[in-house]
């Protein structure tokens, strides 16, 4: 992603990116508008999506963070969401009501 904005040699050393790599990348104008549209009629699902999300100023995608059911669901449940798919596809819809 194209974060328009000089990428300085303080940032290449503390990032490992370089300028060139970004020249034809997409703006984080278009990424949020292509994840916008994508996401319109869907469930986004991630690991600490929430941040990810508002890192690029996305508030209105519906999504389920998996890191919500690590840290506060049951003990005996905190290792579901890597063995269990359908213990997930439950908690989705019991918390937006939506089927993933």
């Amino acid at each position: 992603m194209n974060p328009e904005v000089e990428i300085t040699y303080t940032l290449e050393r503390l990032h490992g990116i370089k300028s060139a790599w970004l020249a034809d990348a997409p703006t984080i104008t278009e990424v949020k508008a292509h994840i916008e549209q994508i996401c319109s009629s869907s469930v986004f699902v991630g690991h600490s999506v929430k941040h990810d999300l508002l890192s690029v100023g996305i508030s209105g995608v519906r999504y389920v963070d998996t890191s919500f059911f690590e840290d506060y669901g049951k003990p005996e449940e905190l290792e579901f969401k890597r063995t269990n798919p359908k213990k997930l596809k439950e908690l989705c819809a019991i918390y937006l009501n939506a089927e993933i």
